[in-house]
């Protein structure tokens, strides 16, 4: 059985030699990819759906100029994150928060400027989020991925605002010494 990086790079290839099969294989595989990594990373079904879409044209664009001499699962994971990140920025509040999850890999990744460390950032951000106390994990949800403002999290959780401002402070702070920053 051939591995994903094999089987979409020769997808990759057919497709930008015209091969439409090929095409449409590549971006049905990776939109059940894509649709994995929203359900971990976006609690909004509806956002998740126009995300999808996004990231798809964003494939279809940039396929043309897709080297096929490197690995296409860092260039893929790598607008997959764009797209994310974009969206958060959209959707953010950012008034009266600390440093945001895309200014970490933003701060990292220039010094680093490399795909695979940013996919690696990402990642560990994943699990250092997915290994912080329910509490915390939550508010940072709900405050940092679905930009909620302090009153919404207040209703959402019964917390006090001062609560969740420190929640969300030691959440913050738990991240950055999990992704060692």
């Amino acid at each position: 059985m051939q591995d994903k990086e094999s089987k979409w790079s020769l997808w990759v290839k057919e497709a930008q030699g015209g091969n439409k099969i090929s095409y449409k294989n590549l971006l049905s595989e990776l939109a059940v990819e894509i649709e994995m990594i929203l359900n971990k990373r976006i609690f909004n079904s509806s956002d998740r759906e126009d995300i999808l879409q996004e990231i798809l044209f964003g494939i279809h664009k940039a396929l043309p100029s897709f080297q096929s001499e490197k690995r296409f699962k860092p260039w893929f994971h790598s607008i997959v994150n764009y797209k994310i990140i974009d969206y958060i920025r959209t959707y953010q509040k950012t008034s009266n928060q600390e440093i945001l999850p895309e200014e970490i890999l933003d701060s990292k990744s220039e010094r680093d400027n490399n795909d695979e460390v940013k996919d690696e950032l990402i990642l560990k951000m994943n699990e250092a989020i997915e290994l912080l106390p329910n509490k915390q994990k939550l508010v940072f949800k709900l405050m940092k991925l679905e930009g909620k403002s302090i009153l919404d999290v207040q209703k959402i959780t019964g917390m006090s605002i001062s609560a969740i401002k420190v929640t969300s402070h030691r959440a913050m702070k738990n991240i950055k010494k999990e992704i060692q920053l």
